[in-house]
């Protein structure tokens, strides 16, 4: 057990992970709540700032963003195009897991949807077909719309090519959002300041230390964080500094499996 935690708290990956961690973060309300990697979390957010009306003041905006975005992927000669629908408030429905669904985005006239899976990781096939099947059986439920199927992940723009369907980059959301704070559009303190610790939140998956790079050091190190997590549950915190070298106790709470 000891050889292996050594591994692991040698591992480079770690100890950079390590080093961020030291560093003073300023007071995150979605830190304190443990939501910052929920999937369900980040949909709730992203739906508040499609809809227009809601209470964030900065109207469509980024619904048009989003509806530029997946009209340059999908849109084609003979179907009219999203970025022409009517975005007033009266005529977009936002709903969270409708239908299985993480976001569906309605416009009541134009009869056209947009079904959103957001995954907090990576693309991938399986991810791909999940959406396709959504899409499937919204077109079944509204019988004469068109379904616009999004893939939201942390892949980066330009790397993921499914056929119909627009993969849409966690890195260009924050972007947008960036923008629309640095520009002033958030007119309320309190909005902007909930804003900013969500841009920060996301802005970590980004970095060398974000959540792909933190994934994978898991993966690697899964057999002996499940041994951890044995022992806290055995024998709490004690059991598991019993087993860490003496030389590396400061790594403890940074190899704790519950962090």
């Amino acid at each position: 057990m000891q050889r292996d935690l050594r591994r692991l708290i040698d591992d480079r990956r770690f100890r950079t992970y390590h080093r961020e961690l030291l560093k003073p973060r300023e007071f995150n309300t979605f830190d304190v709540l443990r939501y910052s990697d929920y999937e369900i979390r980040h949909s709730n957010a992203l739906a508040w700032l499609l809809r227009p009306a809601d209470t964030h003041g900065i109207g469509t905006r980024f619904l048009k963003w989003l509806v530029d975005h997946v009209d340059g992927q999908l849109a084609t000669g003979n179907e009219t195009r999203l970025s022409e629908a009517s975005f007033e408030a009266s005529n977009v429905t936002v709903w969270r897991e409708r239908d299985y669904v993480d976001i569906t985005v309605l416009f009541k006239r134009e009869q056209r949807l947009i079904a959103i899976e957001n995954k907090v990781g990576p693309a991938s096939a399986d991810h791909a077909n999940q959406i396709r099947g959504y899409a499937d059986k919204l077109r079944e439920k509204h019988e004469g719309h068109t379904v616009s199927s999004v893939l939201l992940t942390t892949s980066t723009d330009g790397t993921v090519d499914y056929p119909s369907i627009s993969h849409v980059s966690w890195e260009s959301v924050q972007n947008s959002i960036r923008s629309l704070l640095d520009d002033g559009k958030f007119h309320s303190g309190s909005v902007r300041a909930f804003v900013r610790q969500y841009l920060d939140l996301v802005e970590r998956w980004f970095r060398p230390t974000g959540v792909e790079g933190f994934r994978k050091l898991l993966d690697d190190y899964h057999p002996v964080l499940q041994k951890m997590r044995k022992i806290l549950d055995e024998d709490s915190d004690d059991g598991v500094l019993e087993r860490i070298p003496g030389d590396l106790t400061d790594y403890a709470d940074t190899a704790d499996p519950r962090a």
